[in-house]
């Protein structure tokens, strides 16, 4: 009987830790939350395999930097070529381990990164250091604490002679302008830390008081797609596609981006945002946003998730007409018969819209008030009624409902909005003679109408 009760209470136990501790992990890891997207079995294995692989690789090199580059009877200078050589192939490996991650360089000037030079780019993800990494081997990275006093790589980091930026850049002179000498190149990400979105954010102006302090030409480079594949607070590597695009070398003389280290860091951050905006807009097709859209749909009932994609598939052209008309930072009120995906989608294309959006739709509310792209992407406001929108001030209107009156919108379409968007069922609406004698039409199809306030 001892035995018997002994083994009962053991299994109830067990139950139990199952039951609060193993499912909720589980759940949390492939359904997702709020704060993380939901994953598949495919993406965790492999993110696993790669990421082990990056740790025993990075300690492989730690150890080594301890030991052979210690030991081996060669000069100096031709241990750390390699060693530095053997990081940026590493670097490399990483990346193209992942085959269901497309990797596209684009180096229209052909730069071959021999003359030293202070490389900038936007920053994203972790693998924006592998993404950089790859394209040459001799660079010094200014990195943040944790990279070099990691227990994984930091040894392999301090004898690469990479500079850790808490110590401040000043100190820093002596030992970076040796590098320089030495024929290094050296990386900084100005904005420095990583943003949770594609938006790129205020660049300080560490590189280029660095560029002013050394007389050195500044080398930008785009990184595109990072910030789908592997965002900020992710450890799970999605599909998709990164970009790299290495723009021209701007010297030291050149007048249009200014004299001192504050005036270039401006103007070449502007330069920088514009010619990201041009390589997006060659990227970003209507579709582009598609999976991280349907990713907050997929454990959220099968029905509601293969209704958005299809509403995807018959409308995702149109969608993206929309975006293109709206401002990247205009506030948009949106009367909604759908289920949030247009909303989404307008918020990842540019993440400084402001939505204001009423659903028809009781339960999908909740849905989308809880995704992800709600809580840690996008600036949307939820509202139960339709009047609660009339009070809130916007610059666009969209209205896709059916049968639903603009009558008492009269005095908030003729005074504010700016754009007015009829979409689906809404494009019903388009004959009110309000509408028409304050708006021209720019664009005017069955399931869509645009109209732009007259001047």
């Amino acid at each position: 009987l001892y035995s018997i009760s002994l083994v009962c209470i053991i299994g109830i136990l067990s139950a139990i830790f199952v039951a609060f501790t193993v499912q909720p992990l589980i759940f949390l890891l492939f359904i997702g939350s709020a704060s993380k997207r939901p994953i598949n079995l495919r993406l965790l294995i492999h993110s696993v395999l790669s990421f082990t692989y990056y740790g025993l690789g990075g300690l492989f090199l730690s150890i080594g930097s301890l030991t052979l580059m210690k030991i081996l009877p060669i000069k100096k200078k031709t241990k750390m070529k390699w060693f530095h050589k053997t990081i940026s192939t590493f670097m490399k490996s990483v990346l193209y381990t992942n085959p269901f991650v497309r990797k596209t360089v684009l180096d229209p000037s052909r730069e071959d990164f021999k003359k030293p030079a202070i490389l900038i780019a936007n920053h994203t993800s972790f693998l924006d250091i592998l993404a950089v990494g790859m394209l040459y081997p001799k660079i010094i990275y200014l990195v943040n604490d944790w990279v070099y006093r990691s227990p994984i790589f930091g040894k392999a980091v301090q004898l690469a002679g990479f500079y850790p930026v808490s110590g401040g850049i000043e100190k820093g002179l002596d030992h970076l302008r040796k590098k320089v000498d030495q024929g290094y190149s050296l990386m900084a990400f100005p904005e420095g830390t990583r943003s949770r979105t594609n938006k790129i954010r205020r660049f300080h102006k560490g590189a280029f008081y660095l560029a002013e302090q050394f007389n050195m030409d500044i080398i930008p480079i785009l990184i595109h797609g990072n910030s789908e594949v592997l965002p900020k607070g992710s450890f799970v590597i999605r599909d998709g596609s990164i970009t790299v695009k290495i723009l021209d070398r701007i010297t030291p003389g050149s007048p249009h981006f200014g004299i001192t280290s504050r005036e270039r860091s401006k103007n070449i951050a502007a330069y920088f945002k514009k010619e990201f905006r041009i390589l997006r807009k060659e990227i970003e097709g209507s579709g582009y946003f598609h999976p991280s859209v349907l990713e907050d749909y997929r454990y959220k009932g099968d029905s509601l998730y293969r209704t958005v994609k299809e509403d995807l598939k018959k409308y995702g052209d149109m969608y993206g007409q929309i975006s293109k008309h709206i401002g990247t930072t205009d506030t948009i009120i949106h009367l909604s018969n759908d289920f949030g995906q247009l909303d989404f989608l307008l918020s990842l294309n540019a993440v400084d819209r402001k939505m204001i959006t009423y659903l028809k739709e009781d339960r999908v509310r909740p849905i989308v008030e809880n995704s992800f792209i709600s809580r840690q992407i996008a600036n949307l406001t939820l509202v139960d009624q339709i009047d609660d929108a009339l009070e809130m001030e916007a610059d666009v209107l969209l209205v896709s409902l059916k049968n639903e009156g603009l009558d008492r919108w009269d005095q908030k379409i003729k005074n504010e909005i700016e754009l007015l968007i009829l979409l689906k069922d809404g494009t019903k609406l388009s004959e009110q003679v309000t509408i028409r004698s304050n708006f021209n039409a720019i664009l005017e199809d069955k399931d869509l109408i645009i109209l732009k306030r007259t001047e």
